[in-house]
């Protein structure tokens, strides 16, 4: 099945590019909603788009201080069977590529959740107030389940200002499965 590979940018021409390349063997098509950049960002895509023979739709979006409408505003433009909302700073292990292929061929779920990964490198100094805080490195790498791969239905939509999540109407559609596939 055919996969739109979503994301919202602004100021990310340090960090697209990799994001892209991670994702060019399982993109089908990529929609960008830019929200102003200015850097290099949106010329980061269309290199992108021409060495690599990937269609790259820019969207631009006057920001709003609301990230359900930029996101949604990437659906409405996504024409794929399946959609990948990223990070313009996250990659997608090449271990994962073939599954998140064979998810898109199983039709009992509408939904994926991944596991993204969050660093914490600031201790809790509150409970470790006994120790040394000068000689503490800490550094802390948990994962979180979101529901970042779904079909495209246009009863799929984000909701929510902040922490947008398109869980409850994909829930309200079907069932999605938690996978494995890590987001760095």
């Amino acid at each position: 099945m055919s996969i739109s590979i979503c994301m919202l940018t602004k100021n990310d021409g340090d960090t697209i590019r990799a994001s892209l390349e991670s994702v060019k063997h399982i993109a089908h098509e990529i929609v960008v909603v830019d929200t102003g950049s200015r850097d290099k960002t949106l010329e980061e895509v269309g290199r992108f788009e021409k060495e690599n023979n990937v269609s790259c739709k820019v969207i631009h979006h006057v920001w709003d201080n609301n990230f359900s409408k930029a996101r949604n505003k990437a659906l409405k433009n996504a024409t794929c069977h399946w959609i990948f909302m990223m990070e313009p700073y996250e990659k997608i292990k090449k271990a994962d590529i073939n599954k998140i292929k064979a998810f898109t061929t199983d039709s009992r779920y509408i939904g994926y959740y991944v596991q993204k990964g969050v660093h914490e490198t600031n201790p809790d100094y509150e409970t470790l107030e006994h120790l040394n805080k000068n000689s503490i490195k800490f550094k802390q790498h948990i994962f979180i389940p979101e529901l970042r791969l779904f079909q495209n239905n246009s009863m799929i939509k984000y909701d929510g200002v902040i922490f947008e999540s398109v869980e409850r109407s994909l829930h309200a559609l079907g069932t999605s499965f938690k996978s494995n596939i890590r987001l760095g």
